[in-house]
């Protein structure tokens, strides 16, 4: 009895192992597959990749002599020095919080930026002296540039 039972065991094992096999289809590799097409590649848009001359009255950001970045509520630097004619460049890259740049003590009244708070804002210097300048919104927030002969 215990013979036919151990039979028995073997039969249903190898009964399970049969049944779990390869559940996939063997493709024949002489069958005929269809033909996969592949696509022309698309045509370069010209307006995506002409290259645009720069306008030569734009030369605003190759006369930049300085640049300051407004960031973690502080002018960085917080004191420059240029010279007359000498473009100055404000980064604005505080996130999402407004800054601005005013100047104080008898700067020029034109001293004076929009509220920022993500982009660049630029003033070109043409009297030598010393500007002293706050960020309105944030009074603790000083800046100092020397403009030299």
């Amino acid at each position: 009895m215990r013979r036919l039972a151990g039979i028995s065991a073997i039969v249903l094992a190898s009964a399970l192992v049969v049944s779990c096999g390869d559940d996939t289809t063997d493709l024949d590799p002489t069958e005929d597959t269809p033909a996969v097409e592949i696509p022309e590649p698309m045509p370069q848009d010209p307006q995506l990749t002409e290259t645009v001359a720069p306008d030569e009255d734009d030369d605003e950001a190759d006369d930049v002599a300085a640049s300051v970045r407004v960031e973690n509520f502080a002018f960085d630097p917080p004191s420059i020095t240029v010279s007359v004619g000498d473009t100055v460049e404000w980064v604005f890259a505080d996130g999402p919080v407004d800054h601005d740049v005013t100047g104080q003590n008898g700067a020029p009244e034109d001293f004076q930026s929009p509220v920022l708070s993500e982009d660049t804002w630029t003033y070109t210097f043409t009297e030598a002296g010393e500007y002293d300048y706050i960020c309105s919104l944030h009074p603790n927030m000083t800046g100092t540039v020397v403009v030299e002969e």
